[in-house]
């Protein structure tokens, strides 16, 4: 019986653990295939987006004009920004004045002006099997 009782308060726990965990799916458009790697970092709160420390880091092999990355994050917000790693050198290259020479995509940020802080940007994970959608910009052309 206590066995019965341990593996049930167990099975409660583990299940109060893991259902905040969604299912999101980010849709990443106008890629330059085959063009080096998508290094993409996830931030879930305002100070790691401006301490620059992510939740997670991926990398993604840049296959496709259009990407689509199976993640499973807490609800919550997040930004998520990334760059094409063209040259491979593990960071993002820059003209004089900080323009991207290599494409980048943010949450919420479509090549108006600066980016923006961590609020105008964010995005709200609430509900599973969510579509973020982020489109790569080219500052430089392709």
């Amino acid at each position: 019986m206590k066995k019965i009782l341990f593996l049930l308060i167990f099975l409660l726990y583990s299940t109060s653990i893991f259902a905040d965990q969604l299912n999101v799916t980010i849709e990443i458009t106008e890629v330059l295939p085959n063009q080096g790697k998508i290094i993409m970092a996830i931030f879930n709160s305002k100070s790691s987006y401006k301490k620059k420390i992510p939740y997670k880091s991926i990398t993604i092999d840049s296959t496709s004009a259009t990407l689509l990355i199976d993640e499973t994050l807490p609800s919550g917000e997040y930004v998520i920004s990334m760059f094409q790693d063209k040259n491979g050198n593990g960071k993002l290259d820059t003209y004089f004045f900080g323009i991207p020479k290599e494409p980048i995509g943010l949450t919420n940020y479509f090549k108006k002006g600066i980016p923006g802080p961590y609020k105008k940007l964010k995005v709200e994970i609430n509900e599973d099997n969510m579509v973020i959608k982020i489109k790569m910009i080219h500052f430089g052309g392709k």
